[in-house]
């Protein structure tokens, strides 16, 4: 049995990672699932999080701010918005931007405005958990 499969991850101006990987743990839009080799085949969103690539005993974090995922029994092929490696998120910047738009929330009157904002903080929340995460493991 296949204990390895191949991970593609494409970002819109580059080819992100491309290596062979034991296991992946994704934040789908139904919620966090795992891949490994052999998985049935599947087609899902991803949703802004955490996206772990194992390789062996060897684990890194990614944050990934969306996008889908097409996963066979001997490849998973990631079209994502961003994928960043956690040690590369600036946690002063992210918090900064968390506080910035519950503020946003808090005083806007525009509904339009509010829902931007929501997505800020989502994002935000979501590259911190990420780091956080990282920083857990290590």
């Amino acid at each position: 049995m296949a204990k390895f499969f191949k991970l593609e991850v494409v970002a819109p101006d580059h080819e992100v990672f491309n290596e062979e990987v034991s296991a992946i743990t994704v934040p789908g839009a139904g919620g966090e699932f795992g891949v490994l080799a052999r998985h049935e085949p599947l087609v899902s969103i991803l949703k802004p999080g955490t996206f772990i690539v194992s390789q062996g005993a060897k684990r890194e974090y990614y944050f990934v701010s969306g996008g889908f995922i097409e996963v066979t029994p001997d490849s998973a092929t990631v079209l994502a918005e961003e994928f960043e490696i956690a040690d590369e998120i600036n946690e002063e910047q992210e918090e900064k931007a968390r506080k910035k738009a519950l503020d946003k929330i808090a005083k806007s009157k525009d509904a339009v405005e509010k829902e931007a904002s929501r997505a800020i903080l989502a994002r935000a929340q979501a590259r911190l958990s990420t780091l956080k995460k990282a920083k857990a493991s290590a």
